[in-house]
């Protein structure tokens, strides 16, 4: 681990058992450029926050439809 600025560097081994998903789910990821990483010789560190960042980006907010009959606020 490594701070810069900070905010934590962690490996994607450690982010995984931060977040419970698995670590290929966390390279893949990497590999498709979704999560925030830094690539320091062969090793990828990403920040604490990289999944987080990563669920609010994709977030996906509800479409509320009016009511069929023109009301809606019912």
């Amino acid at each position: 681990m490594s701070t810069l600025d900070g905010v934590e560097l962690i490996s994607p081994r450690q982010l995984a058992r931060r977040t419970g998903w698995a670590e290929k789910r966390i390279r893949n990821l990497i590999d498709n450029r979704h999560l925030r990483h830094i690539r320091i010789g062969t090793r990828y560190f990403l920040p604490d926050n990289a999944v987080e960042e990563y669920i609010a980006r994709e977030m996906v907010e509800p479409v509320f439809k009016a009511n069929a009959r023109g009301g809606g606020n019912d």
